[in-house]
């Protein structure tokens, strides 16, 4: 029975020396025999260093605790090499054998190599480090919510401590909210094997840790268990209430503006509509949420033509990531009739990304209607002036539509030149009397040309900063002068076009009664983008 024994045993007398010891011993020692027996148990093991690698302190020697103080001495681990170089570590066991009148005479000595058992303590002590040093939260339970392993973060975060909340059930741990919903959780994870959610915690203090938990289950050990890696999430909790609370202040905002204001996701559906929003399309919001907003209200153009989602400027926000700005675009209401608008389409970025765009847009329909009733009215008033004016000056003065100027231009162009400066008109002129000198022109005729064409340069670097003249030539000679001033205010034309001298800068007028004085035509064209003159003149014309 000695020798069948699977863990070694070794017999010591009294004085330490080994007196036995059974197969399982030599091979745990790596020692025969007979180089075992007769040796002392402290030169063949005792004296090794230990797993820690440090040596037993005299007092607290195994044998001396069994004979001296009459201990057991159990569990005691050494680190031992054997002869051949390899290495264990072997846990002993250390009894007294005593005599028939009971004193000590001896002790048995049990080894079992426990190296494998030590490797792996090892491995999960450094396995806990690790879990201990997580930030994030590791709870191990069953899947009736019973506690089998927690981590440090799992029990500090909630002010707990280790061994309270290992005595904590699932349930207990989590706010009433949550808790109704643990029994379901677990069954689905029982049958999908794992998953992602929210909960919430309760700590010891009675506040609520809001968590995100990713669970999966295993098996170990022929048990089913639940491993959560469980976040805190209250630092996103808050950022994201301060967002809904951005978010509503905005949307509170947008809700008291008068023009409309809504918001599209990236797929071009509708997500918020403001009160002046659904007043001006027609659409309660609940029935145009979730939408396509270009084929509900921007599908046709004022024609009736169809507008192509391609041809969508609003949708091409979700694209370009740009910003759209027009005055002239059409919506239809949800009865099917059209208004004008003007809106700005501005991109929604999250993380760098077009999730959306909002467009705050106005019905100026009105404004359009006044705006062309305005323009009609300047039109009839510029006709009523360009009648008074030709019948005035026995059509000798044409004033013209810019579209219609260059129906009145003749001849070849002799030379043009730029004038931005003064100083710029005197070589003009020497061009100018050069020219009409080659065509013969007499003194008189050419000074009227000279004095007519001198003023109505003066004035476009006076009052225009500068333009650009172009001397025309055939039956009659022309000289046109062209600039992007603001142009002429039509009511003080009568007084610019008949009164001797009449030209200030606040009327922005040309000396034209000078020009007429010595011009056998003068065609003009005046308003916001510029005016342009054509003087004429006959080439046989008399000095007056």
């Amino acid at each position: 029975m000695f020798e069948t024994l699977p863990d070694g045993i070794v017999v010591i007398d009294r004085y330490a020396r080994i007196a036995s010891a059974n197969t399982a011993a030599e091979r745990l020692l790596g020692l025969k025999r007979n180089e075992i027996i007769g040796r002392t148990l402290e030169d063949v093991l005792l004296k090794r260093p230990l797993a820690d690698e440090s040596s037993f302190p005299e007092t607290d020697d195994p044998l001396t605790q069994v004979f001296e103080a009459g201990l057991l001495a159990s569990g005691v681990d050494h680190a031992y090499e054997r002869p051949d170089g390899t290495s264990a570590v072997l846990s002993t066991n250390t009894a007294l054998l005593h005599s028939k009148n009971g004193t000590p005479e001896g002790a048995v000595l049990s080894l079992r190599d426990v190296t494998e058992r030590r490797r792996e303590e090892e491995e999960l002590k450094f396995r806990s480090l690790l879990l201990d040093s997580a930030l994030d939260s590791m709870i191990v339970h069953d899947l009736e919510g019973k506690m089998i392993y927690i981590n440090e973060a799992a029990y500090k975060t909630r002010g707990y401590t280790r061994e309270e909340l290992m005595t904590m059930s699932l349930l207990e741990l989590e706010a009433p909210e949550y808790a109704s919903l643990t029994r379901s959780r677990m069954k689905f994870l029982e049958k999908i094997g794992s998953a992602s959610f929210e909960s919430a915690h309760l700590k010891r203090d009675g506040t609520v840790m809001p968590v995100e938990v990713n669970a999966r289950v295993v098996e170990f050990e022929g048990r089913i268990i639940v491993i959560n890696i469980v976040r805190d999430i209250t630092e996103r909790k808050r950022a994201e209430e301060a967002l809904k609370a951005t978010e509503r202040r905005l949307r509170d905002i947008a809700s008291a503006l008068g023009e409309g204001v809504y918001e599209l996701d990236i797929n071009g559906r509708v997500i918020f509509m403001n009160p002046a929003a659904e007043r001006l399309l027609g659409w309660p919001a609940e029935e145009l949420l979730g939408n396509d907003l270009h084929e509900t209200i921007h599908r046709k153009r004022a024609d009736g033509t169809r507008v192509l989602p391609e041809e969508c400027h609003i949708l091409e926000i979700n694209n370009s990531g740009g910003v759209y700005r027009t005055e002239a675009d059409v919506f239809t209401r949800k009865d099917g009739t059209t208004f004008t608008v003007s809106y700005i389409s501005t991109p929604v970025i999250e993380d760098k990304r077009v999730v959306g765009s909002v467009t705050a847009f106005q019905d100026i329909t009105e404004r359009k209607r006044m705006e062309e009733e305005l323009e009609r009215r300047r039109e009839q008033e510029k006709q009523i002036y360009a009648d008074a004016m030709a019948a005035v000056t026995g059509g000798q003065f044409m004033l013209c539509a810019h579209e219609n100027i260059g129906d009145h231009r003749r001849g070849r162009v002799v030379f043009s030149h730029d004038v931005t400066k003064p100083e710029e008109i005197h070589p003009v002129r020497a061009l100018l009397d050069l020219y009409l000198l080659k065509r013969g022109v007499n003194i008189g005729r050419k000074y009227e040309i000279q004095i007519a064409a001198t003023e109505a340069l003066g004035n476009i670097v006076k009052y225009a900063a500068g333009g650009r003249i172009e001397i025309r030539a055939d039956e009659v000679l022309q000289i046109e002068v062209v600039d992007s001033g603001p142009g002429i205010n039509f009511a003080m034309l009568p007084r610019s076009v008949l009164m001797l001298g009449f030209s200030t800068k606040g009327t922005l007028g040309f000396g034209f009664t000078i020009m007429l004085e010595f011009a056998d035509h003068l065609y003009l064209a005046t308003g916001p983008a510029g005016t342009t003159i054509i003087l004429e003149f006959q080439w046989n014309g008399r000095a007056r």
